[in-house]
């Protein structure tokens, strides 16, 4: 997800989403992963970003990515009422 501070958080926003984003370091452009959630349906407990790159180095042949490679998890919770 690319143009996320100058488009897509703003305009979520308006309709009462909130936009966890994790930058894609090493990129040549500004990209990333991107989750949203609605603000008056869940509450955001914790989020975890992980780099795949690293990850894949425990492996015997190093787990070379063409890309730099990453993830993102986001344990919610449900708000009462």
């Amino acid at each position: 997800m690319d143009h996320v501070s100058d488009f897509y958080a703003k305009e979520l926003y308006k309709i009462g989403y909130s936009l966890v984003y994790y930058d894609r370091k090493g990129a040549f452009r500004s990209e990333g992963i991107a989750i949203a959630y609605k603000t008056e349906k869940f509450n955001l407990l914790a989020t975890e970003k992980i780099d795949l790159d690293d990850v894949s180095k425990e492996y015997p042949d190093g787990g070379t990515f063409r890309r730099v490679n990453q993830a993102m998890l986001c344990l919610f919770e449900l708000r009462s009422g």
